[in-house]
């Protein structure tokens, strides 16, 4: 099902037939170089369950990305809610791509369309990108997009840099 459409992109909810596109990022040592590790098919399974309860609870979880012309899965983006960074739940735009679509704008493209579900879709106020630091495409997808870097953190353990836009930025 459609949730959200852009110039390229169709973003949509993740259904179990999702898990082999999943597993071209999950499986992938580089793409995944700045998480904890890879994922299985199993937890990639697992992964989507979770993302369907989430964005039938609360409208909000990772969408599959898919080009607009020939349907091929790209990455997932969405909205969710992280718990207690540096003490508060925030509410973050995150998004994980296929290795070989790398390059293309379809992260900032993608990311910025959940921006705009988060603020008028979602009713936040203030959404975040938590970032590796050392993590320099994923920086430059959240400052295309206006996020500014806030502060760090320290997020499950890791350092990481908090990058945020209010809707009053907008």
């Amino acid at each position: 099902m459609k949730v959200i459409e852009t110039k390229r992109l169709i973003l949509r909810q993740l259904t179990l037939n999702d898990v082999d596109n999943l597993l071209l990022i999950f499986e992938d040592p580089i793409a995944m170089r700045f998480y904890p590790g890879t994922k299985t098919r199993e937890e990639a399974i697992q992964w989507i369950e979770k993302a369907q309860k989430n964005f039938a609870e609360k409208r909000q979880g990772f969408f599959a990305c898919e080009l607009k012309e020939t349907g091929e899965f790209v990455g997932i983006c969405g909205v969710l809610i992280q718990p207690q960074v540096d003490g508060q739940d925030e509410n973050e735009v995150g998004y994980l791509f296929v290795r070989k679509q790398w390059g293309k704008g379809y992260a900032t493209e993608a990311a910025r369309a959940c921006l705009d579900y988060g603020f008028h879709t979602l009713g936040f106020s203030r959404l975040v990108s938590i970032i590796d630091p050392g993590n320099t495409a994923s920086i430059r997808v959240a400052e295309k997009n206006g996020l500014k870097k806030e502060k760090e953190v320290t997020y499950k353990g890791r350092r990481a840099d908090l990058y945020v836009l209010n809707k009053l930025c907008l």
